[in-house]
């Protein structure tokens, strides 16, 4: 019996390589989600290209907005009426880098509003549709390195205080954020004695490497991206490289897999000295703040 997998952010770079790398391996259905009906279209022809013969309806493309709470709400409600077999792999890969200075339409700067917070609320709705030794992959990036601890609440929120971090900082900012997240998570789910199989599921952060041939950096300057891409060429993974740790937690034997922890290069990672308890502590109490700004802000539109 085939497994479904949900893949953000799919309609391009290492969201759209995983889905070609799994629709190849075989055994998978996938809910690929993105936002732009133009690259959907793309995709969907690249895919059938690329991969001929694919059975009908082994790979579907849902509209999702992870900077929309009313898009993510729709797209899991979707998957609930649909696909009541439930969800074996759940790969929170869509985001943003070097984005301007600016506030997505729920009051949240935009980076962690995309990056974490859109991914967290779209988890935390789907965790009751979980199979027994489910899993998730946070993606994020060894910028989170780079993180001086966990935002406040204005930083995130006021315009000006967001200006006085670099986009670079605060692409960091978000993915220091997986990182606690895929902590928080996992240790959220072992102790839920309400929902017994929720302790099977394992959570990965994982960190690509520097990868070109994507369209994360998109909002860079294009001068810059071109002055730089003899430098990306020297030193960066092709895509399938790239996506080389995602596809191994996504299809290695479950056991042999350690869930919150961080995997680079298909093996273990010591998380950075940044990722602590009273970190995973902050990033709590802060999303609690965030959901409720995001909530407040939907109900001024």
């Amino acid at each position: 019996m085939s497994k479904t997998a949900i893949i953000t952010g799919a309609s391009s770079g290492l969201g759209l390589h995983i889905a070609k790398r799994l629709l190849r391996h075989g055994g998978y259905k996938l809910v690929l989600g993105a936002r732009n009906p133009e690259k959907i279209t793309r995709a969907t022809s690249e895919i059938n290209a690329e991969i001929p013969g694919l059975e009908k309806d082994v790979f579907q493309f849902w509209t999702l907005d992870l900077n929309n709470r009313d898009s993510i709400t729709s797209f899991v409600a979707r998957f609930k009426t649909d696909i009541p077999t439930g969800l074996d792999l759940l790969i929170n890969n869509g985001g943003v880098m070097g984005a301007p200075h600016e506030l997505a339409a729920d009051g949240i700067e935009l980076h962690f509003d995309t990056n974490y917070l859109g991914h967290y609320i779209l988890t935390e709705a789907l965790l009751d549709c979980l199979n027994e030794n489910a899993r998730i992959l946070l993606i994020s990036s060894g910028f989170y390195k780079n993180a001086q601890g966990v935002p406040t609440l204005s930083e995130l929120t006021s315009l000006p205080a967001i200006k006085n971090f670099k986009p670079n900082q605060l692409y960091s900012l978000s993915k220091l954020a997986n990182c606690l997240h895929a902590v928080e998570l996992d240790a959220k789910l072992q102790s839920d004695e309400s929902n017994p199989r929720l302790k099977s599921v394992k959570v990965f952060a994982i960190r690509p490497g520097f990868v070109r041939g994507t369209e994360l950096g998109r909002h860079v300057n294009v001068v810059l991206r071109t002055l730089a891409s003899p430098i990306i060429w020297a030193v960066s993974k092709d895509i399938e490289a790239g996506t080389d740790t995602m596809f191994h937690c996504a299809t290695a034997p479950i056991e042999t897999l350690e869930s919150g922890k961080l995997y680079a290069d298909k093996q273990l990672e010591e998380y950075a000295s940044n990722v602590t308890p009273g970190a995973v502590e902050q990033l709590r109490s802060l999303t609690k703040e965030l959901l409720k700004t995001s909530t407040a802000s939907a109900g001024t539109e």
